[in-house]
Parts: C-alpha cells; sequence; structure tokens
C-alpha cells in the first residue's frame, strides 16, 4: 500500500493534491483495502491487485492515453484497480449464483462478485471519509467512472466488449463515422466536448480489464507464477464444487487440469483478441502483444513434449 500511495501522490502523477485528498486519510483507506483482500486466496489476494494497478500504471505512462486523462480520470483509472477485486472469495460468479450465496441473492446474479467489491470500496471509503475533502461533483464523477471501471472487469462481458473495440477501429481505420476519435476527447478535456465522455469512460474500463489479464502478456518468468496461482485457485473451486456434489467447472477439476492446454486457449480466445486491438489503438503496447505470442509458443512447447511423452 506505500508504493500504492507514492504511485498516486508523487511525480508524474501527483494526484492527490490537486483533489484535495488528505494523505493521512488515503493512507488509512489504502491500508484497510489491503486488509480487505484475502491473502489464503491463491490468485485473488492484494498481490493481484497490486499487480493489476502497476501494470495500468505502466500502461497509461508509456502510452499516449495519458495525453487525454484529466488528474480525476486518472485518479479514478488507478484506484479502480486497486478496488477491483477487494473482498474476493477465492470463487467465481458462476459459483455463487450455483450456490445461492448470500451476494448472488443481494445482486440478483449479475455481476455479483464486481457489485460487492465496488460495495466493499465504498463502504471502506465512507468509513474513512477519505473522499470527504473532494468537490461533490468531483466524487460524483470519481464514483461514476470506478463504477463502470470494476464492472468493466466482470468476464461475462468480455467477448461483446472486444468486439465493438475492433469493430470501432476498424471503423476508425476506415475513416467511418463512429469511430473512436481522440481528437474529441482532448475537445473533451477542455470542457467543450461532453459527448465525448462516455466513449473515453468506455475505453478506460476496457484498459483496466485489459490489465486484469495481461499475466500472459509478462515476460514467462512472471507470466508462468501467475499462471500457477491461477491454475491452483481454480482447482481449489473445483474441489469445493465436487464436495458440494456441483458439477465441477470447466478448467477445474484437479484430476484432468491441462495447465498449458487452459493457457493456449485463453490466450487464443480472450487476451488475443484484446490485446491486438489496443496495440492498433495504442501501438505502444505492442510489445505486450508481442511477449503474448511468445508465451503461447512456450505453452504449445510444453503441450507437445507432455502430449509426445503420453504417446511414448
Amino acid at each position: 500500500s506505500d508504493l500504492v500511495f507514492e504511485m498516486m501522490s508523487s511525480p508524474p502523477l501527483n494526484l492527490l493534491e490537486p483533489l484535495g485528498i488528505e494523505p493521512e486519510r488515503f493512507m488509512n483507506f489504502l491500508a484497510l483495502i489491503r486488509q480487505s483482500y484475502h491473502s489464503h486466496n491463491p490468485y485473488h489476494n492484494f498481490h493481484h491487485a497490486f499487480d493489476v494497478t502497476q501494470t495500468l500504471f505502466s500502461l497509461i505512462l508509456s502510452s499516449n492515453f495519458c495525453h487525454y486523462l484529466s488528474t480525476l480520470d486518472l485518479f479514478s483509472l488507478l484506484l479502480s484497480a486497486l478496488c477491483h477485486d477487494v473482498d474476493h472469495p477465492g470463487t467465481n460468479n458462476l459459483f455463487q449464483i450455483a450456490t445461492g450465496s448470500e451476494m448472488s441473492l443481494i445482486y440478483n446474479d449479475i455481476a455479483v462478485l464486481e457489485n460487492h467489491h465496488l460495495y466493499k470500496s465504498f463502504k471502506i471509503a465512507k468509513e474513512t471519509k477519505v473522499f470527504d475533502t473532494m468537490k461533490k461533483e468531483q466524487f460524483l464523477s470519481m464514483r461514476a467512472m470506478m463504477v463502470s471501471n470494476i464492472l468493466g472487469t466482470d468476464m461475462s462481458l468480455h467477448f461483446e466488449s472486444t468486439n465493438k473495440l475492433r469493430q470501432r477501429i476498424r471503423m476508425a481505420k476506415m475513416g467511418e463515422e463512429h469511430a473512436i476519435r481522440f481528437e474529441t476527447w482532448e475537445e473533451e478535456l477542455l470542457g467543450t466536448k461532453k459527448e465525448a465522455r462516455e466513449e473515453k469512460m468506455w475505453v478506460s474500463k476496457m484498459i483496466l480489464h485489459a490489465a486484469d489479464i495481461s499475466n500472459p502478456c509478462k515476460h514467462w518468468e512472471l507470466a508462468k507464477p501467475w499462471c500457477d496461482r491461477v491454475g491452483e485457485e481454480f482447482c481449489k473451486q473445483g474441489d469445493l464444487e465436487r464436495k458440494m456434489g456441483l458439477t465441477v467447472s470447466l478448467n477445474m477439476n484437479r484430476e484432468t487440469f491441462n495447465q498449458a492446454q487452459m493457457s493456449i486457449g485463453f490466450i487464443d480466445y480472450v487476451c488475443e483478441p484484446l490485446w491486438d486491438a489496443l496495440a492498433d489503438l495504442f501501438p505502444e503496447l505492442r510489445d505486450q502483444y508481442n511477449i503474448l505470442e511468445h508465451n503461447k509458443a512456450k505453452w504449445k512447447e510444453i503441450l507437445e513434449s507432455k502430449n509426445s511423452k503420453v504417446e511414448g
């Protein structure tokens, strides 16, 4: 949490003072957010939250996206990353619904975990009074952005959102109407193009979503341990499903779990389309896409080696 504080309060961003946020209250808020993550989760713990925040910080600074974001935009986006999995139980939305959990009843089976993460985050904010010194309109704008960003991490929205992004980028290349146009974002930043606000919020949540699933875009030495953690958390859910007499979810059966096959499928169908689109939108991110391709080749080698041993 100390590193997050430095990230958001120091150069080059310096986000707290312009928004009137008191450093001591913000530190208290960060400490409680960290405590609200469950360290016994192999994957969805504070390490993941920090990793996504740091990844997003790097993506923002390394691309021209940062030129179109106000101080409030940047603060809201980074805070969304830090809070996006607060109080995660280590099981997914489908598990909450299948077991009729308290959270699924509260949120009517819709974005169960994402809604809960938002509730916990703003409950902690209220307890620490961290945002009480912000102007009311700034707070309301920040809250709207955080709600949009964190709800946007719901994996059930991934394919529809990614296809929409790819379509808008294709339209931009062809010079068609309704394409993503950065010049309108600049006007919105100056307060003269309010209709661009919704589009910028949409791209912001896509970038947070990309950071959330960015493990395969990191060098192998980092990507592999993260994949190990995902696999263990999946298998723990599968163990629980079997114990409860439920159908064991896809890729969560410890007895048949195939890490390489799961990773290749995740890259092919989930990561690649989104990161390829983002690299078209922000060419500075093409390096991450290339690392993704390298890691896929590595997983294919591992899978082929495993299959050869079985055949032998």
